[in-house]
């Protein structure tokens, strides 16, 4: 159920926010959305934001919503997305994570604890 609440979380913020993001980079296919947030949440602990615990608790939520998609075209694409999201880097744009709070009016820490919430 929680998981549910998170996708359909980032689903919102990307879709009103009107910008491109982790969940908004490719309209017909989440999975690469989904990898590219396991793969931010991996930068989240790699910067001491938030504990290893909370992270492999949101990216399992995450896996469990990628085990309900078809498979991926490309999977490749979904491991560069994934090591993009382990680099900072945000959505297909690869903006810069640091960049991209700031058109929430937030830090990359409080960003990091709200997606572990």
């Amino acid at each position: 159920m929680r998981g549910n609440v998170t996708t359909a979380a980032l689903a919102g913020l990307a879709t009103a926010a009107g910008v491109s993001g982790a969940f908004a980079q490719d309209d017909t296919d989440p999975y690469y959305a989904y990898r590219n947030q396991i793969g931010l949440l991996r930068y989240c602990v790699a910067r001491g934001f938030v504990d290893a615990g909370q992270a492999d608790t949101a990216s399992g939520h995450l896996q469990e919503a990628i085990a309900t998609l078809p498979a991926p075209s490309d999977p490749a694409r979904g491991d560069a997305s994934e090591k993009a999201g382990a680099s900072g880097k945000w959505g297909h744009t690869e903006t810069d994570l640091a960049d991209y709070v700031k058109i929430f009016g937030t830090t990359e820490e409080a960003q990091c604890k709200e997606w572990v919430r």
